[in-house]
């Protein structure tokens, strides 16, 4: 809620201007917040409400792109998936991911971009199996989505529609959709899994109910952080190794997301993890860069 207090002098359309930049300031503060306004409000909330606008604008006219990054499979050399990530360029400059996905949110636009992200993704994926035909996406689903009863039949329509396998298909999901939405979570990964769709548990971790997480839930795959892979670097194992054992022991598959330099990626394989994605082996990508980079890898 914004409130603004009248001066005696403000008119009417003034006055609500001030409510709503105080509103504003209140959403970037978070939820269930009461600002009242303040002169220093006025630049700030401006920029909010015109990145608002742009954001209503670039999804309206489809023009969040995907980028794709690849999981290796360190043992064979193949890459057996990519992760999609939405890149969005405004007035030609990048937007940071995490801001803008979040600004959806707010927004309640985050279920129609992600269909139109998935959609592109799909469209890409046929053309990536052309090279590896048991390729797999990665898609990442906001918690908020899981309000939704039909996703993952919304979700798996659109496979369907692109002529690919359910099986082409990997949901990766962080603790927080768990916290938001309990059972709604339960029904619907269970549909994505009775569909014989893979289910990631992304930022392993980083929350506090991961170990009754993974007993629980149908997931197969848990991802381990980057904040985990850059500790190898300090000479510290102990969390990577741990995540290791627990995953494996529940006949798990793991994947090691921001592997950036060789030290990582030889403690990583002194562990035992195989599958592994980050700057070492390559940045996110556009459609026609990645289909360039897979033409390599299975020239080489």
């Amino acid at each position: 809620v914004g409130v603004a207090e009248w001066d005696g002098e403000a008119d009417g359309l003034e006055l609500m201007r001030h409510a709503d930049l105080a509103m504003y300031a209140a959403k970037r503060d978070g939820k269930s917040c009461v600002r009242l306004f303040e002169k220093g409000m006025s630049g700030v909330a401006s920029e909010r409400m015109t990145l608002e606008q742009e954001l209503r604008r670039a999804i309206a006219e489809r023009n969040i792109e995907p980028h794709f990054q690849p999981v290796i499979d360190t043992g064979s050399g193949n890459v057996v998936a990519v992760e999609m990530l939405a890149r969005w360029q405004r007035n030609n400059q990048p937007v940071p991911a995490l801001g803008f996905i979040r600004l959806a949110e707010d927004l309640g636009l985050i279920g129609q971009l992600s269909m139109q992200l998935l959609e592109k993704g799909l469209k890409a994926l046929r053309r990536f199996r052309s090279h590896y035909p048991e390729l797999r996406l990665q898609i990442n689903i906001s918690p908020l989505q899981f309000a939704d009863p039909g996703l993952a039949a919304s979700i798996l329509q659109l496979v369907a529609e692109y002529d690919l396998p359910s099986t082409a298909l990997a949901v990766e999901l962080t603790e927080g959709a768990m916290s938001l939405y309990p059972e709604q979570v339960e029904q619907t990964m269970q549909q994505f899994v009775d569909a014989g769709v893979s289910l990631h548990l992304d930022d392993f971790g980083t929350g506090y109910s991961s170990l009754a997480r993974l007993r629980d839930l149908p997931f197969d795959t848990v991802k381990l952080d980057r904040s985990f892979v850059m500790m190898l670097g300090e000479g510290d194992t102990t969390l990577s190794q741990a995540v290791f054992d627990m995953a494996t022991g529940l006949q798990m598959d793991l994947i090691a997301e921001g592997v950036e330099n060789q030290a990582e990626y030889e403690e990583l394989q002194a562990i035992g993890y195989r599958q592994m994605q980050g700057f070492m082996f390559a940045r996110p990508m556009p459609e026609s860069a990645l289909i360039d980079w897979l033409r390599a890898q299975a020239a080489a």
